[in-house]
């Protein structure tokens, strides 16, 4: 009993996790912080290896995907320093103009 309460958690959070990862690629982009995103994925990343060096087979699967899912969501975080340069240049043009 106990180890199908574990996978029923197991499946409802990663039903939660993929239905938001899947609303971030569709978007093509999260606009979450990219620190709080950092840490995240850095945390499972080192949960995944905590459940190999235990033997935890649920938690292996679960931080393994979960792993994944958050690489994903990291990868779409906007580069806003591009951004930035881009709005730099505009207006380095716009001033540029404006002085002829």
């Amino acid at each position: 009993m106990r180890l199908f309460a574990g996978l029923l958690a197991v499946v409802f959070f990663l039903i939660a996790w993929i239905i938001l990862t899947l609303i971030v690629i569709k978007n093509g982009r999260n606009n979450g912080d990219i620190f709080v995103n950092l840490f995240f994925l850095l945390g499972v990343i080192s949960f995944t290896i905590y459940s190999v060096q235990v033997g935890e087979i649920l938690f292996i699967l679960l931080n393994g995907i979960a792993s994944i899912l958050a690489f994903i969501n990291f990868y779409y975080i906007p580069n806003k320093f591009k951004k930035m340069k881009k709005e730099i240049k505009s207006i380095e043009m716009e001033i540029s103009d404006n002085k002829e």
